[in-house]
């Protein structure tokens, strides 16, 4: 090498390689310092400048100085910064930690620094973008090194809300392990097996009831066989026959029980239930019956509105109003008599409607089934035996078997003097659906008929339409039965009232009148004529109407001389709930109920009277009979205190608000009625198929 060469050599060097490594890194900490531009509120130049030269020195996994900075080895303090991809250059392949370095030419001496300056500059390019997304994702922190742990992802968020969850939990699952704890005795487990033991107990109570009812029969076979024994012997029989007696009561309150049980299971769900003692109007004039009328009413009001749609022609609007008028009248409010003009009226204005349409003759079909009730009968091909025919003619009085009392009583009724014969030929024959409020008794003492009517309503009412037919002639038929076959007897429309006005017969509509004059021509309890009327029992007319047989009357209690005495039977518990029970499930059973009381009732009740009964309920858990006096009034009423007394007495000559229903306590019922019967006539000839349940 040349000597001038050596000497250009000596001159450079000082400028570059005598620098110390200290001052070399300061130098390039301010280069580094002016050229990284960060925000003054993010982190401060000198803790990022501090923070990013470690995480260089882990990509060396070194533990030299870089740029003049002491490096940890990898482990040691490190900061957890993503990890870069630092491009190679000379800058960070070479040491700066040795002093001696290689001699270069100017030239070589330039290009290490360019290559250096732009490694810088890749390290900053660099950090700007780790430092763009901390400072986009996190809020900035003024110290980083402050904070154990940077969540960026909420990951940490979620897994202390599970972690609550989860303790929550656990709080609660302990709580409910605490309060099983308060319990004594909890064994799931033994579920099946006191189950089991149940059955064995209701198994073994059985096999005692059968055992106990054998011994019975034992006992009763021996008794018998010592007192005939003692018959043949003619030893007294007193101890004998008293213990005979205490078997069959023992025999007796077995069945009783059992009976008893079986009605529970059966019946229970028809008692019905009420809030109070005292029945209001809405509540009588809410019956089954009464729906059935209001719904007839309402049908043939939309049946009008249709018809309406035909214009002003010929009649048709003023027979529309004519029907409109009848269907939004109540019987309850305007009387059987009005009701039954405006119906009248109605089918006489279509005389005027000469349009033919549909819509027209609908509406007078519909009044014509609502008039003529529901006979379904050709009298031609009936045996002459059993048709009677009536028309013009009038029932003749034998009175073989009634009292002198009564006689005379049906002589003054009767007479010229008091009674006057109304033909009402004109009147439709069913002004509306029967309901149980129609009949009120009149004068006659047939108390026991109006009471027995309104059950076969209560039962069903078309019992009742399907026994008549108005014919053309304005004569009606009636179907009865005696001895078990029908006979019809066809009738006129003329009915008995007082000279001074008033019903002599049942008040009401027009139906039960022709019925009543029906049941005069065929007679009853041997005899003929409105005389035949007085007095009775409920189950004959259930007979004459349905068909049922005298024998199937079964008499629940009956009293030989109709005055209570001690040897009037009394109802063990299992017998009042077994009666109950069977009352308010009359219908589901095909039952229909009569009672009557004694001569000397007590307060709130007509002596000897029959009443009709409705059914049964249940109020704050006593029983109560809902009863109805055919009278329509002198209904029985309870006050604060328990006291009976009646709503009205025999003068008064209108139904009251209840229409004679009441609620009676079911024991006093049981003490102060002297017969309750009943007749079972489901699949009684004379039952529709298909019954409407009231």
């Amino acid at each position: 090498m040349c000597k001038k060469t050596k000497e250009v050599k000596k001159q450079v060097q000082p400028t570059t390689t005598t620098t110390t490594s200290n001052e070399h890194a300061e130098m390039e900490k301010n280069q580094f310092m002016e050229g990284h531009i960060v925000s003054t509120d993010t982190v401060s130049k000198e803790k990022l400048y501090q923070r990013s030269v470690p995480a260089k020195a882990k990509q060396l996994n070194t533990g030299k100085s870089f740029l003049g900075i002491k490096c940890n080895k990898p482990g040691e303090n490190e900061v957890p910064v993503k990890k870069l991809d630092l491009p190679s250059s000379p800058l960070i392949s070479g040491s700066f930690a040795n002093d001696d370095v290689e001699e270069l030419t100017i030239e070589e001496l330039t290009g290490k620094v360019k290559e250096t300056e732009k490694a810088h500059d890749d390290v900053t390019k660099i950090l700007e973008k780790t430092d763009s997304v901390l400072t986009g994702t996190k809020p900035v922190l003024e110290d980083l090194e402050d904070y154990e742990e940077i969540d960026i992802t909420g990951h940490e968020e979620k897994k202390e809300k599970k972690e609550e969850e989860k303790k929550e939990e656990t709080e609660a699952k302990k709580e409910i392990l605490d309060d099983l704890e308060d319990i004594e005795e909890i064994d799931f487990g033994t579920h099946d097996e006191q189950a089991e033991k149940k059955d064995i107990e209701e198994v073994q109570t059985v096999v005692k009831q059968v055992e106990f009812e054998t011994s019975l029969e034992e006992k009763k076979a021996k008794l018998e066989k010592d007192m005939a024994e003692a018959r043949a012997q003619k030893k007294p029989l007193d101890k004998l026959s008293a213990q005979y007696k205490e078997v069959l009561d023992a025999m007796a309150r077995v069945r009783h029980r059992k009976e008893a049980r079986e009605a529970i299971e059966l019946y229970s769900h028809n008692v019905g239930k009420l809030y109070r003692t005292t029945l209001t109007p809405e509540d009588v004039m809410g019956s089954k019956s009464d729906g059935i009328c209001r719904d007839k009413k309402a049908n043939l009001l939309k049946l009008a509105d249709t018809m309406a749609g035909l214009g002003n022609t010929e009649g048709v609007q003023e027979a529309v109003r004519c029907v409109q008028e009848y269907a939004k009248s109540n019987h309850y409010e305007i009387g059987h008599a009005k009701e039954a003009r405006l119906l009248k009226r109605a089918i006489d204005s279509f005389e005027k409607v000469k349009v033919n349409d549909y819509r027209a003759s609908g509406v007078l079909a519909e009044l014509k089934r609502l008039v003529g009730g529901g006979l379904d009968v050709n009298l031609d091909e009936v045996p002459a035996e059993q048709k009677l025919n009536c028309v013009g003619m009038q029932p003749k009085d034998k009175m073989n078997r009634a009292s002198l009392f009564t006689r005379f009583r049906q002589s003054v009724l009767f007479s010229s003097a008091l009674c006057k014969w109304v033909d009402r030929k004109d009147e439709p024959l069913f002004a509306h659906e029967p309901t149980i409020n129609d009949l009120r008794q009149g004068k006659v003492s047939n108390c026991y008929m109006v009471s027995a009517v309104t059950s076969l309503i209560q039962y069903d009412p078309n019992i009742i339409k399907n026994a008549m037919r108005q014919e053309r002639d304005g004569s009606v038929t009636v179907r009865l039965y005696k001895k078990g076959k029908p006979i019809y007897v066809t009738v006129d429309k003329k009915t008995p009232q007082l000279v001074t006005g008033g019903a002599i017969l049942t008040d009401g509509p027009l139906w039960m009148n022709v019925l009543e004059r029906a049941i005069a021509f065929v007679g009853r309890a041997g005899n003929e004529g409105y005389g035949s009327l007085w007095y009775g029992d409920g189950s004959e007319i259930i007979s004459l109407l349905t068909g049922t047989k005298p024998s199937d009357r079964i008499a629940v209690k009956a009293s030989d001389t109709n005055e209570k005495s001690a040897d009037d039977r009394n109802f063990d518990e299992d017998e009042q709930t077994k009666l109950f029970l069977e009352i308010c499930s009359a219908k589901q059973l095909g039952r229909i109920y009569s009672c009557g009381t004694y001569n000397s009732s007590g307060a709130g009740l007509n002596d000897g009277h029959a009443y009709t009964l409705l059914g049964g309920c249940e109020i704050d858990g006593k029983r109560y009979v809902q009863l109805r006096n055919p009278y329509a009034n002198m209904s029985l009423r309870y006050d604060e205190k328990g006291k009976r007394s009646k709503s009205t007495n025999y003068t008064s000559s209108v139904a009251d608000a209840t229409c004679g229903q009441f609620l009676m306590k079911f024991e006093e019922f049981l003490r102060d009625f002297s017969s309750i019967n009943y007749v079972t006539v489901k699949g009684s000839p004379g039952i529709p198929d298909t019954d409407e349940t009231n």
